[in-house]
């Protein structure tokens, strides 16, 4: 009886020895993780500034023009394509995750500003002028396109 009991004892310890590293390798390991991000953008951004201080003319024999200032500022941002994907499992163990970010972003930006002070004019014979003030344009633009987080399980560690 002792013989068996030692046996059945001695079969348990080796059951547990080839099951304990299975189970800690299955517990402990990463495996398939996918993870794919496809990114296609076209994007044309067209900006134009102009500024001047009028179309001045003066005629006569005497006289003056004063014009101001002109200024003109234009800007354009575009942004694509981001991609962000994060993994995380409390055990440091994923089983059979995929991930798939695919983005195709067509984008036109047009930007224009103009900003002059007039169109002077002065005719005259004796004593006369023009004056104008200043002129400023702003103007801007932004896109964005496809910009993806992907978080999948787990507690951060």
């Amino acid at each position: 009886m002792v013989k068996k009991l030692a046996a059945l004892a001695g079969s348990a310890v080796m059951l547990l020895g080839a099951a304990v590293p299975a189970l800690a390798r299955y517990r402990t390991s990463k495996s398939d993780v996918t993870v794919t991000n496809v990114g296609n953008a076209y994007q044309i951004n067209s900006v134009s500034a102009s500024s001047n201080t009028g179309y001045n003319s003066l005629f006569g024999k005497s006289g003056w023009m004063m014009t101001g200032n002109a200024s003109t500022k234009a800007g354009v941002f575009s942004y694509a394509n981001d991609f962000t994907t994060r993994v995380k499992a409390p055990c440091n163990c994923v089983d059979d995750v995929t991930v798939t970010n695919v983005g195709t972003a067509y984008q036109t930006t047009n930007v224009g500003a103009s900003s002059n002070t007039g169109y002077n004019h002065y005719a005259g014979w004796w004593l006369g002028g023009v004056s104008t003030g200043d002129a400023g344009a702003v103007s801007g633009a932004e896109s964005w396109a496809n910009i993806y987080t992907t978080m999948i399980g787990g507690i951060a560690q």
